[in-house]
């Protein structure tokens, strides 16, 4: 109820809600009593919508588009006429309608967007603030081959990035290894085609990462990649190939010395070629005590007749195996040839 002075034929009145209709009636009141008008409708001006609604966010499993749906505002305050979303920093609407309902393609997985609603009128329009959504995770895509570290003969560092799109959280990243043995450059397969798991960390967090591989054979070719995983699967780098270096030959055994059948100055002494070559072999040398070493062909034969001897004397016969790497060490200091030898008396020649 408002009051004003009996001499006054007009008046405003405030505090009423836009675009709603009220039923209005006069009271002339004096000292004898009161009387009152009939009562008549009035509708209040539309005015620009308040209470706009938040956006219910439906996350599509591609990563690529949301559908975003509201609901009309609190206080229209008129009639709405359209509804416009905008994106963060943007004067260009993404979608202009009357609906309740938009799908927002074409985004990036795993990304943080910013959109706002405006709603409208015909007596104006009323902008909301923005509202954060982030697109679904898919799995990761362009896994970076691994770069090669320090290398020697038994160990392999390894270096790699993140994935170019991660599409998520990465939450485990696995290094794969396979082999391929090289003997006198000739290849072998070893391994399936898949390798095994060497190694694996859930510290995802860096943007760089490394590994070093040890216990590895010696002159072997093996080949890495990584695996890098979040919650909706995983992508692999291509396979990246290295080769560990020579080292020393390894399991030589002891040259066999056999006595000849009735020959008291000669021997007959035969030797293998050595289980683990870790390399190219360069020469195979026959020593007796301490003379010049002979030298021996690598393809064989794998004996020799020494002749020469005297009966009843210590000989000592040392084999010597050299590598590439025993003859010039790469990364590692050398521990030199291998050199095994034997031992034995030739019986004594007996008088005629």
């Amino acid at each position: 109820m408002w009051t004003v002075g009996g001499g006054t034929t007009s008046t405003s009145v405030s505090g009423l809600e836009p675009f709603s209709q009220y039923m209005v009636r006069v009271e002339a009141v004096n000292s004898a009593g009161n009387t009152s008008s009939v009562e008549v409708s009035v509708s209040t001006a539309q005015a620009s919508p308040s209470g706009l609604s938040v956006f219910r966010v439906e996350k599509m499993t591609t990563g690529t588009s949301v559908i975003l749906r509201w609901d009309p505002p609190a206080k229209p305050y008129g009639v709405i006429n359209i509804y416009r979303v905008y994106e963060r920093d943007s004067d260009i609407a993404i979608y202009s309608g009357p609906g309740f309902v938009f799908e927002f393609v074409r985004l990036q997985p795993y990304t943080q967007y910013f959109v706002k609603q405006e709603v409208c009128n015909d007596a104006g329009c009323t902008r909301g603030s923005d509202q954060a959504f982030t697109t679904a995770e898919i799995a990761p895509t362009g896994q970076p081959t691994p770069a090669m570290g320090m290398v020697n003969a038994t160990h392999v560092l390894l270096r790699w990035t993140k994935p170019v799109n991660p599409n998520g959280q990465i939450t485990t990243y696995e290094v794969f290894r396979r082999s391929t043995q090289l003997r006198r450059r000739r290849q072998a397969s070893e391994a399936s085609s898949d390798g095994k798991v060497v190694y694996t960390t859930s510290a995802t967090n860096q943007s760089t990462f490394e590994y070093m591989d040890s216990g590895l054979t010696p002159y072997t070719q093996y080949e890495y990649k990584i695996r890098a995983s979040n919650s909706q699967g995983y992508t692999e780098s291509q396979w990246q190939a290295v080769q560990t270096s020579q080292a020393p030959p390894a399991g030589v055994d002891a040259p066999v010395v056999m006595l000849l059948e009735g020959e008291v100055n000669a021997v007959n002494i035969t030797w293998t070629p050595p289980s683990q070559p870790n390399g190219v072999l360069q020469s195979y040398s026959l020593r007796k005590n301490t003379s010049i070493p002979l030298s021996m062909p690598l393809d064989g034969p794998f004996w020799y007749r020494y002749d020469g001897l005297e009966a009843y004397t210590v000989y000592s016969f040392t084999l010597t195996v050299c590598s590439e790497e025993a003859a010039q060490p790469v990364s590692l200091p050398s521990s030199g040839p291998r050199r095994l030898h034997h031992i034995l008396f030739l019986r004594p020649h007996l008088p005629l």
